[in-house]
């Protein structure tokens, strides 16, 4: 296994109430870090946002339909595109980490298909994020 080297759910928290004064800590029920510098925040009155501390913007939790299988490919290309982004990393670079096709790759952003389990683990390794994340908002 990796480990993650995340910025604490604490600091990203104080980023988020430095530069919105809009939210005040007495409204948050609970709140945890995503990854390097997305925050999941939990309102007491059960609103869920993402909280994007480099862009300073939020975005709803997404809903999904978890009786569209498709949604799951959406749910997970949507991920693996932000975190190529964050990480600088291009599909070619993904795909020669890998050691697999860059048409695979370009078929997980798409939506298109889904990667199998050990694969899903070296994309999480590659991007040192945990598995559970791709996927943090279908389940």
């Amino acid at each position: 296994m990796y480990q993650t080297k995340y910025a604490s759910d604490n600091e990203l928290l104080d980023r988020l109430l430095k530069t919105n004064p809009m939210i005040s800590i007495d409204n948050i029920e609970k709140y945890e870090a995503l990854n390097d510098i997305e925050l999941l925040i939990f309102f007491k009155d059960g609103k869920k946002i993402i909280y994007d501390t480099l862009y300073n913007t939020n975005r709803p939790m997404r809903v999904v339909n978890k009786k569209d299988p498709l949604e799951l490919k959406k749910v997970f290309s949507y991920t693996l595109n932000k975190m190529l982004n964050i990480r600088c990393i291009t599909q070619e670079e993904l795909a020669n980490k890998l050691k697999i096709n860059q048409s695979t790759i370009s078929r997980y952003i798409h939506g298109k298909s889904l990667p199998d389990y050990l694969t899903l683990i070296k994309i999480a390794d590659t991007l040192k994020m945990p598995v559970e994340n791709f996927f943090r908002d279908y389940f």
